[in-house]
């Protein structure tokens, strides 16, 4: 369903309408409308991955919905708007993925799955992300700007992320542009081994300092891989 949809909202309790209320879908992807009749959701017990994006639906309700599906395992949102809190309970005990992609009114993502392995997200780095319980168990992160803002991600991340996820192995850091160059000194990642960096249009940075990049490196002790990829849109 397109964006033409978001008048429409899905009723939830379809999920749950067969098999004594205790449904067997696996995998749920829905795009363009709101969800309904989330007080009559049964259990989900063998939805493992949802996938929702341009939907219509509060963290609040994302919570009372995710609340029946205790086998989750991937949790993936894309401009869903309407959220401005997010906050995944420890009750999630299967969830190891987390992907949240420009959900663009969310002021904070808080997260305690207990098994949570990979995170990502897409957007502003005015997000506060809190990762909790998780935060020792993460190993891969990924974290992108948004295309058209000057959004400071690279900075961002080489200053927070140490202390959010402390033990990440694999972290991949995504901008178009930077409005300013890394710190010199920076707390380190301590069991960081892979790191590439993707700085997509440069020409809109023209101060960025490369040799910076330095200081993120000195900051990975244990690093065994650094991929740098530049790329260049040039007009037509």
């Amino acid at each position: 369903m397109g964006d033409e949809g978001l008048g429409y909202n899905f009723p939830c309790s379809l999920l749950s309408s067969s098999n004594r209320g205790r449904s067997t879908i696996t995998s749920l992807s829905i795009a363009g409308c709101g969800l309904h009749s989330l007080d009559r959701v049964g259990c989900l017990i063998s939805l493992c991955v949802v996938h929702l994006h341009r939907m219509r639906v509060t963290g609040e309700q994302l919570i009372c919905f995710l609340s029946t599906c205790p086998s989750l395992q991937d949790l993936q949102l894309s401009y869903c708007n309407d959220m401005v809190c997010l906050k995944i309970p420890h009750s999630l005990s299967r969830l190891k993925l987390l992907l949240v992609r420009n959900c663009n009114s969310l002021q904070t993502i808080g997260c305690d799955a207990p098994q949570l392995k990979s995170f990502g997200y897409d957007g502003l780095p005015t997000t506060q992300i809190c990762l909790g319980d998780s935060s020792p168990l993460v190993r891969e992160m990924r974290m992108s700007g948004m295309d058209d803002e000057p959004t400071g991600m690279l900075c961002y991340a080489t200053t927070k992320l140490p202390s959010v996820a402390p033990n990440i192995s694999s972290l991949v850091l995504s901008s178009c542009f930077e409005i300013a160059t890394p710190m010199k000194k920076l707390n380190k990642f301590r069991r960081l081994k892979y790191l590439e960096i993707q700085l997509h249009t440069p020409r809109r940075c023209p101060d960025f300092d490369f040799y910076s990049l330095v200081s993120i490196l000195n900051a990975c002790p244990v690093l065994a891989t650094f991929i740098l990829r530049v790329s260049q849109i040039y007009p037509i």
